[in-house]
């Protein structure tokens, strides 16, 4: 599926340039680096640069650089002895690069990066790798290595200046190893395009799901909230320690009070030695052993010094020592148990900011997205979907990206929480965004009613620019099957029914327009008591807008759009003889007493040809219709139905495009032209007899079941699954009104018309009396008989088998 991609908790803006392409500029006189990069291109540079930093090798390449730098400095610490240190600086040494170069790249080659929240806080995070190097560390904190040496008494005697130093920057490397943890954001930003990713991938999976673009709103949206979570917790953590007292002091310990013990005894005691003795022996064999001591007395100015057999203090880390000392003793634990539990106390926090920040993103977007972000992205899918076919809003329910993944996500949920009773029911509430977006789904649908098929380009077009609304365009040439639809005395149903009217209109546009829906067909015009229909040709079914149309010979829609055409109109025919609604109607009193025996009837004509679709009239009110000669063709056919007593006509045009059992269905029932002479057309009928037809039971029908129908029948047509004349011969009603019209009177009324058309006008006379013995209100054969009659039922010199009409 234009997998669209879900909203994204972890969105940045560093990776919302993967389309960007601008290059790195040649530096000047007078050029800055930073102000030059947006000024000249190197050709193929910038892209491929972009290429790099977005591919999927890089990512997983810097996630596990990202992980390392997160964990490495806790396992060292927990897992290895200072002698492995070299090795892990070395590779801290590697991840610094790294980082270093990545964003380097970034801030040349994406412009949205220049110093954007997400560069500084990558400058933040890759400098506090620094203090997990120690050769470029403790110089700068002023940590040096002790010595156990005999002749070491300087460092006797600037013991306590070293040990406050030493707590010092045990203090600074607390905090700094909360600033370490800012470099969870590069891990968010890898982690955010590796989810993308995998969400857009199982999306795209389903055909029938288009992936839309994140809107600009729901994009920044989602960057800002999780800036402020980012920033939130980072506060939180770097600031809730400045609030503790082992901040600002340290505490004493008992190796502290038993130092200050040894030295008070001194002063009485100075040449005993028995409780210096005991301190060394009770401490040296503890879980933190002392592992060196140093006194100076005015008794002793070399010192005294004393170290562990089993603890080399050269062996142990800064962090791994602590410092017990007074103004002339100094004492050196072993906490290695201590710096270890630290260790893996800092990985596991590390591991809880991390879901820390995850959850409140989640949290915190999720409303956003749930009543903001989704319902507006939503919007404009629907706003898109209009502009790029306005017909389809109206026709079914446009399947949404938003909807799929929030399905998805509900039926993970339900999965999670299997056999578990919810507390509480939420109540149906429909929020104004879902409101809104209703609202344009029904506007959609009233543009798609109003303006129609043929309107369907002015909506488009409209709706897709950015200016002010232009209905008048210009219009498009297209090839269709016209048909004009009247209904019979509407002047004198409207002078009775009077405000009932618009219900027995609307009543017949329900049949009308939903059959002609069903076979494919457009309703275009409401014209009081008529409707104009047309079945539209595809562009590329049409070779030449000649009259006739030249289709090209592969044409698929001419095998069948003239069928449905004729089809749907003796359908309608059909269901007005059967619809209950309509039979309502044989029986109005007011009805009957003006016209006795009044039945609901419909004339129709049927005619193939080019019109001009489009727009017509002014910016105050335009209609989207179809302006050509042929389009009044088909009003005319209707008009002439009346002349010759029958119910439908159609043109040679349409008859020639019919398959062969629509074809039989037809008879030719006279030529004529029109114009001078100029427009000569053969004209047909479609014979129908209702006596057969017994009335039925309403259905209401939906409108998603009559398109699915419609999308059945079109796509069983166009991949040959069913031919138009097998429609023909499914359709049992079809056939039931067909019946009472037999083989005979068909050959009967051909012979009558070859001697019409030969100019045998006295023998066709006899003939045509034949054929009203088999129908005696045949209205064609009644018609010729009139016209013949006019003319003594001689035919003019210049005949031609052609009637003038006007």
């Amino acid at each position: 599926m234009e997998i669209s991609k879900p909203p994204d908790v972890f969105n940045t803006a560093e990776n919302n340039n993967k389309s960007e392409n601008k290059s790195l500029p040649l530096v000047g006189k007078g050029t800055s680096l930073f102000s030059a990069t947006q000024e000249f291109k190197l050709p193929g540079i910038s892209s491929k640069a972009i290429r790099i930093l977005d591919s999927n090798i890089l990512l997983v390449f810097m996630l596990i650089v990202t992980f390392y730098a997160l964990f490495s400095d806790d396992i060292r610490v927990s897992q290895f002895s200072k002698a492995d240190d070299d090795g892990f600086f070395a590779l801290s040494c590697c991840a610094l690069s790294f980082f270093s170069i990545e964003m380097i790249m970034s801030f040349i080659f994406k412009p949205d990066y220049r110093w954007s929240f997400y560069f500084w806080l990558d400058l933040i995070a890759t400098l506090s790798i620094i203090p997990d190097i120690d050769w470029a560390w403790n110089p700068i904190v002023g940590i040096g290595s002790s010595s156990s040496s005999s002749s070491n008494v300087n460092q006797i005697q600037n013991a306590g200046k070293s040990s406050r130093a030493g707590a010092r920057a045990a203090r600074v490397i607390r905090i700094v190893r909360l600033v370490r943890l800012m470099r969870i954001a590069k891990l968010y930003k890898h982690a955010k395009r590796a989810v993308k990713t995998d969400s857009v991938e199982q999306v795209a999976n389903d055909d029938t799901v288009n992936i839309p673009k994140e809107s600009r709103v729901g994009r920044k949206l989602s960057d800002i909230i999780t800036k402020r979570v980012i920033i939130l917790v980072m506060v939180v953590l770097i600031l809730i320690p400045l609030f503790d007292l082992d901040f600002y002091k340290t505490q004493a310990y008992s190796w502290d009070y038993g130092l200050e013990a040894v030295d008070d005894y001194y002063d009485t005691f100075p040449y005993e030695d028995t409780v210096r003795v005991y301190y060394r022996d009770y401490f040296k064999d503890s879980s933190r052993p002392l592992v060196y001591t140093a006194y100076i007395y005015p008794e002793f100015p070399n010192g005294i010094e004393w170290s562990s057999d089993s603890v080399d203090i050269n062996s142990l880390r800064e962090i791994e020592k602590y410092y017990a000392h007074t103004n002339n003793s100094i004492a050196v634990y072993d906490i290695r148990i201590d710096s270890r539990l630290e260790a893996q106390l800092n990985a596991c926090k590390t591991i809880f900011v991390c879901i820390v920040l995850v959850a409140a993103a989640i949290f915190f977007t999720n409303d956003a997205n749930k009543f903001a972000i989704i319902p507006i992205e939503k919007m404009i899918n629907k706003v898109k979907a209009i502009a790029s076919n306005p017909l389809k809003i109206a026709e079914e329910k446009v399947v949404d990206i938003y909807d799929v993944i929030e399905e998805e996500s509900k039926s993970r949920w339900k999965k999670f929480c299997k056999g578990c009773k919810k507390s509480s029911k939420e109540g149906p509430t429909e929020y104004e965004t879902k409101v809104l977006e209703n609202t344009f789904v029904k506007i959609g649908v009233l543009l798609a009613l109003g303006f129609g098929e043929a309107g369907a380009s002015i909506i488009s077009s409209n709706v897709k620019s950015g200016g002010d609304v232009d209905p008048l365009i210009k219009g498009k040439k297209i090839a269709a099957v016209f048909g004009f639809c009247d209904i019979r005395n509407f002047t004198d149903a409207t002078e009775e029914l009077q405000e009932g009217v618009m219900l027995f209109v609307n009543e017949l546009a329900r049949i009308v327009h939903s059959t002609v829906d069903h076979f494919c067909g457009a309703a275009n015009k409401n014209i009081g008591d008529a409707f104009l229909v047309v079945w539209k040709f595809d562009d590329e079914e049409v070779q030449e807008f000649a009259d006739p149309i030249i289709f090209n010979q592969d044409s698929k829609q001419v095998g069948y759009l003239g069928d449905l055409a004729l089809m749907s109109f003796l359908k309608i025919m059909v269901k007005i003889n059967k619809d209950p609604i309509v039979l309502k109607y044989r029986s109005n009193a007011k009805l009957v007493k003006r016209m006795p025996g009044y039945q609901v009837k419909f004339g129709f004509g049927l005619h193939l040809g080019w019109a001009i679709e489009g727009a017509i009239g002014s910016n105050f009110k335009i209609d989207a219709s179809y302006l050509s000669h042929h389009v009044n063709m088909s009003s005319n056919l209707e008009g002439l139905t009346k002349n010759y007593g029958i119910p439908i006509l159609l043109t040679d045009r349409v008859y020639n495009v019919l398959s062969q059992l629509g074809k039989r269905y037809c008879r030719h029932v006279d030529t004529i032209s029109l114009k001078g002479g100029r427009d000569v057309y053969k004209l047909f009928t479609s014979d129908v007899d209702f006596s057969g037809i017994m009335p039925g039971k309403y259905k209401d029908n939906s409108k998603e079941r009559t398109k699915n129908k419609r999308r059945a029948l079109k796509f069983r047509l166009d991949q040959g699954v069913l031919e138009s004349s097998e429609a023909f011969g499914e359709s049992k009603e079809i056939a039931l009104i067909k019946k009472p019209f037999t083989d005979e009177f068909f050959e009967a009324h051909a012979t009558a018309m070859k001697e019409y058309l030969d100019g045998n006008w006295k023998e066709a006379l006899g003939l045509f009396k034949n054929v009203l013995k088999y129908r005696e209100n045949d209205g064609p054969s009644n018609s010729i008989i009139a016209y013949m009659e006019e003319n003594n039922f001689n035919a003019p010199q210049d005949w031609k088998g052609i009637r003038p009409l006007y």
